[in-house]
């Protein structure tokens, strides 16, 4: 297993965080690593990355403009994502924990690495897209 905690500071309200953190269909639109995301009903999407890996999401909790909290897999992976929002100023605070199982042993040493470097993508992309 591995896990990567990230505190990121947003110039941006927490409601425009909210609104891009949880505009499933509009992933495509910001995140450099999609290429595809399907809406399945009110609690489940499903993302392409770019290179046509899919990863199956499950909204656990959604609490507005405070906590997300998403379970996803596919056949190789299994984690969850978590985020938290607060206010702090004219600032969004969002502290992120993701967790990543893999079900293949030979890949165990590299997904701390890939977690990370997976967290960095997020985050310059949602900066980038909130200026």
């Amino acid at each position: 297993m591995a896990r990567v905690c990230e505190k990121v500071i947003l110039s941006a309200d927490i409601e425009r965080v909210w609104e891009l953190l949880t505009s499933y269909d509009k992933y495509t639109l910001w995140r450099s690593d999609l290429k595809m995301v399907d809406v399945v009903g009110d609690k489940y999407f499903m993302e392409t990355s770019t290179d046509n890996k899919r990863l199956m999401f499950y909204i656990i909790r959604s609490e507005p403009c405070s906590l997300l909290t998403l379970d996803f897999k596919n056949d190789i992976l299994s984690g969850s994502w978590t985020g938290r929002l607060r206010k702090e100023n004219e600032k969004t605070v969002l502290d992120i924990t993701e967790e990543l199982y893999t079900k293949k042993w030979l890949l165990r040493p590299f997904i701390n690495g890939y977690l990370k470097k997976q967290q960095a993508v997020f985050i310059e992309d949602m900066k980038r897209a909130l200026e």
